[in-house]
């Protein structure tokens, strides 16, 4: 028997006796608009992976397989994301019904993919934090973007630019 312990009751600890540490979690808008540590954004690029790969494609065989009963829970549940839900159902689905015809360049089908997906990522959602947040503003009196909290550039497309390059080869090639 290996590591046996003694159990009396109501003389040996039980495990609802003992507490955990707190977890120091990360507040979601700190992961979607403000990483600031490297812990930060490993968590934010593995959300946004699993998203991409994961959750998307998982909601694109839901709505194929029952497209009522899809919208019905979609209503139920994330009314305010149901635009972009669908644009994104739309666009993998684009995706896939491309790739699977005869003669299609899957390589720029995926590159565009990859594209949009940068230009979501790094260029409009900065944008609209920043038209949200503009660089003097104040919330309480105190202004918006100090301390851990630093305002951000929207990253153009630069197909010059190595991690832009390294970027769209690495997704181009995981959406493949």
């Amino acid at each position: 028997m290996a590591n046996s312990q003694m159990i009396i009751p109501h003389e040996t600890q039980s495990y609802g006796d003992h507490q955990d540490a707190p977890q120091d979690a990360v507040p979601m808008c700190t992961l979607k608009s403000y990483p600031f540590m490297v812990e930060h954004c490993i968590e934010w690029a593995r959300e946004r992976f699993g998203v991409t790969f994961t959750k998307n494609w998982e909601e694109v065989n839901n709505f194929i397989a029952d497209p009522d009963l899809f919208m019905t829970e979609m209503k139920k549940s994330r009314e305010g994301e149901i635009d972009n839900v669908l644009a994104t159902i739309s666009e993998l689905l684009t995706l896939k019904m491309e790739s699977s015809k005869i003669g299609t360049k899957l390589d720029a089908i995926c590159m565009q993919h990859a594209r949009n997906m940068y230009d979501r990522d790094y260029n409009h959602a900065m944008k609209d934090l920043t038209t949200t947040f503009p660089l003097n503003h104040e919330k309480d009196g105190q202004k918006f973007w100090q301390g851990s909290k630093r305002f951000p550039d929207a990253l153009a497309f630069d197909v010059e630019e190595e991690y832009t390059q390294l970027y769209m080869f690495c997704m181009a090639n995981l959406l493949m």
